[in-house]
């Protein structure tokens, strides 16, 4: 076999590890960082880190629809249906294309090993073009959209889907 092939096989199997669905019992959240940083280069810099409230905000408006959700390092949220991943969330702030191509990307590497493979979803700024949207959904991914109301995420379209 070719070091190419090799190569190949061996990320697949890494793929399979990380995305194997996992017991019940083994489901957690784990709170994203939120607020800012500064950094001290020759000039300082400062980012704002919006990603672990839209996180945190997603989950808890979930819940309220008496769906549990959780997170790996993989997935920003997903929900489960007995012990299968039924639902997978990237979730993000901006909507440049490398943001959306990234995003595409995560949500089918991440579903591809899960059996039978969960609904995905891309969670992103209202502002998001319909075309993209209509794009988006060839691709299988639904997207739900936010807004900010008094600097809280607000899910624009969250209760026209169903979730399993």
């Amino acid at each position: 076999m070719s070091l190419y092939v090799k190569e190949i096989d061996r990320i697949k199997k890494i793929a399979r590890q990380l995305n194997k669905p996992t017991t019940q019992d083994s489901h957690r959240y784990y709170a994203e960082f939120q607020g800012g940083k500064k950094y001290n280069l020759p000039e300082e810099v400062s980012a704002d880190c919006n990603h672990g409230i839209v996180v945190d905000a997603l989950k808890k408006a979930l819940e309220a629809l008496n769906i549990r959700a959780y997170n790996n390092r993989q997935i920003d949220l997903y929900s489960t249906t007995g012990k299968r991943i039924k639902n997978i969330f990237e979730i993000k702030t901006s909507l440049s294309w490398q943001t959306v191509y990234t995003a595409v990307g995560q949500l089918k590497v991440n579903s591809v090993t899960l059996s039978p493979n969960p609904k995905m979803f891309f969670v992103c700024p209202a502002d998001i073009k319909n075309n993209l949207i209509a794009d988006l959904k060839k691709l299988g991914i639904s997207v739900i959209q936010y807004s900010w109301q008094n600097q809280v995420p607000v899910f624009v379209n969250l209760s026209s889907f169903k979730f399993d």
